[in-house]
């Protein structure tokens, strides 16, 4: 099958819980699938690391888009200028028009089995219209209105309490709108799987900790076999469906 899989960051180097993710499930799809990987980058000599993708996935396309790192200088104006909307900064700052110009581009001109979207902030990039027999995939590292909230509680800066407050409240709302779009959701715990049950997800699937192989789907009566090698724990943690 062909696979559109879109996600934050260029996996490589891996030096991150989340690229390490990112990198194994392409690894394991590639297997079985032919990938075109689109990410992103903040700076251009990452394009270096393209090579070590190409050789996973049979088509890549990297955009530098500077908001993708807390480093970038004009980061500062960006999110007050986002501040006064209701899109979530985590949203905003990976809006790169060249992306989603060249991903509807894309989507016109091949027919993909499967849009597998690796982070909410990511399901920006969806198409307006799903193609017939064409399967929907959301794996979701965490629940992003719910880390921010956290971050709000903890934190005793007033300016930065009220800034993750009001990003919490308006993922609470992206998250909700965007999770009922996706035929499967993976989680990455117990807990976020029944959150995300609350959030209207068709179907979720519990992630842990280690890769295992799980089973066939059938999309509109047209029984096709997807590879997902899903995190269980190391003690022998089980996959769960409904």
């Amino acid at each position: 099958m062909k696979i559109l899989f879109i996600t934050q960051l260029l996996p490589s180097p891996a030096d991150t819980g989340g690229k390490i993710k990112t990198l194994e499930t392409l690894k394991l799809l590639s297997k079985k699938h032919d990938i075109h990987l689109v990410c992103f980058t903040s700076d251009k000599k990452d394009l270096i690391n393209v090579k070590n993708i190409k050789k996973i996935c049979k088509e890549a396309k990297i955009f530098v888009w500077p908001l993708t790192t807390a480093r970038y200088q004009k980061i500062k104006k960006h999110v007050l200028r986002n501040f006064f909307t209701s899109l979530p900064f985590t949203v905003y700052r990976y809006s790169c028009p060249e992306a989603k110009n060249y991903i509807n581009s894309l989507l016109e001109e091949d027919n993909f089995d499967i849009i597998w979207i690796d982070h909410t902030n990511i399901a920006q990039y969806l198409p307006n219209r799903k193609k017939k027999n064409q399967l929907w995939i959301l794996d979701e590292h965490n629940i992003e209105f719910q880390a921010k909230w956290r971050l709000a509680k903890n934190e005793s800066a007033i300016p930065f309490k009220i800034f993750f407050s009001i990003e919490a409240l308006k993922l609470f709302f992206y998250e909700r709108r965007i999770v009922p779009l996706f035929d499967y959701w993976f989680a990455i715990s117990n807990k976020d799987r029944e959150r995300l049950i609350k959030l209207r997800a068709n179907l979720i699937s519990l992630l842990l900790y280690r890769f295992h192989l799980i089973q066939n789907l059938c999309i509109n009566g047209r029984k096709i076999i997807l590879i997902f090698f899903l995190l269980v724990s190391c003690l022998g943690g089980q996959t769960v469906m409904e």
